[in-house]
């Protein structure tokens, strides 16, 4: 039993529901939980569900998800809202609720792809690996911010057609400030 289902006290939430028909008047409340005839006796909501009506209600959680309208009308139409919305809450602390999900995981971690990641180019906008004071572009253009005609690093900028480029002190500035 998973420790939410142990924490689950029905007794409580019986107690907790009968204060609330009773609009919270403690009096009332107190004497309809303990009537002259003895004590009540409370039933979880799982121990209400055969073992076939769980079935039906994970196979219908499998087709509707959590659309409980749907679930209830066309697989459970005998049982109430109210006990189906009650019983998903209930059904949710439970072991089988817990193996079904880490197989589900299991069956989604399967289906993802490996996909090849190639290393990452620490410089992407080298132009032409261009060293000091070279100008690696055939028209010789100077940096686009402060016209130098000459840098130890050539970087791209801008849109390819345009063939526009900064220099090392530029881009870093550019890199840094935006």
């Amino acid at each position: 039993m998973s420790a939410a289902a142990a924490s689950r006290d029905i007794t409580l939430f019986h107690a907790m529901d009968i204060l609330h028909k009773h609009n919270y008047d403690i009096t009332s409340a107190i004497s309809s939980l303990v009537p002259s005839g003895g004590p009540v006796l409370c039933r979880d909501e799982m121990e209400e569900w055969s073992a076939s009506e769980a079935n039906l209600f994970e196979e219908a959680l499998e087709k509707y998800g959590k659309d409980f309208i749907d679930v209830r009308q066309d697989f459970l139409p005998w049982k109430s809202l109210k006990n189906v919305i009650e019983y998903y809450y209930m059904w949710k602390t439970t072991d089988r609720y817990v193996q079904q999900k880490r197989v589900k995981a299991v069956e989604a971690e399967s289906k993802l792809k490996q996909v090849y990641i190639p290393n990452y180019n620490n410089k992407p906008g080298v132009l032409n690996g261009a060293s000091a004071g070279e100008s690696p572009s055939a028209s010789g253009r100077p940096c686009e911010s402060c016209y130098t005609p000459t840098s130890s690093q050539w970087y791209a900028f801008g849109p390819a057609h345009l063939q526009c480029r900064l220099c090392q002190s530029c881009w870093n500035y550019f890199k840094r400030f935006g």
